[in-house]
């Protein structure tokens, strides 16, 4: 985390967070069976590393390190495919996640 909360008058400061907040980053890292699963970087009150799946109308949430699901559901099958991905590619999932949520703002 990179402190700046003394060096960047706060009017400054203000107009760098409306800034980042505009942009998210949608890293699509699995696209098999109808599923898709995205690293997303714009996470507000998210702090565990996690990736978003997708299956038609159904959202779920994993959590990157325990495979666990934060919130949301898929249909069985497709689930069980998700988790799996997660389980079997943790460490790229990391490294995904470290990269887009590095340079976070202290204010």
């Amino acid at each position: 985390m990179i402190d700046i909360s003394n060096e960047i008058p706060i009017n400054i400061k203000y107009e760098m967070v409306a800034l980042f907040q505009v942009i998210e980053y949608r890293d699509t890292v699995y696209r098999e069976f109808g599923i898709t699963v995205e690293v997303r970087s714009r996470e507000e009150g998210h702090n565990t590393p996690h990736v978003h799946a997708h299956y038609q109308q159904y959202h779920v949430s994993i959590d990157i390190n325990s495979a666990i699901i934060i919130i949301g559901n898929l249909p069985n099958k497709q689930l069980e495919k998700a988790i799996e991905f997660v389980q079997n590619n943790r460490t790229m999932l990391l490294e995904k996640w470290n990269k887009y949520h590095e340079f976070k703002f202290k204010f």
